[in-house]
């Protein structure tokens, strides 16, 4: 349960129907390269700002491109080692986590 104990409350993730460009805004803000995308509490995939600056038109919604997004999270059995080496290996600023294929929330690696 030590996942549980790490995820940053104050990380909101963006929704499949957001533009590019708004996803950077809250990249911007939350000082972060990558986003959850997040729908009726499920996480659909990871974005980071390769991703927004790969669109041909940053305006155009996420749902887009989610068929390119990474799929990956941690769940409240993971250990601290075992977060930062997934984190590691994604090259990630943050990792989502996920309970019951339910969205909690994220760990800021910042």
């Amino acid at each position: 349960m030590l996942s549980q104990k790490l995820i940053a409350n104050d990380i909101s993730p963006a929704l499949p129907s957001d533009s590019g460009m708004n996803a950077m805004s809250l990249m911007d803000e939350f000082k972060v390269s990558h986003l959850p995308i997040v729908e009726k509490g499920h996480l659909l995939g990871l974005i980071s700002e390769d991703d927004i600056w790969g669109m041909h038109n940053q305006e155009k919604a996420i749902n887009t491109i989610l068929h390119q997004l990474k799929l990956v999270f941690v769940t409240f059995e993971h250990d601290v080692f075992e977060i930062v080496k997934i984190v590691n290996e994604n090259d990630l600023t943050l990792i989502p986590v996920v309970d019951n294929n339910r969205y909690v929330g994220a760990i800021s690696v910042r």
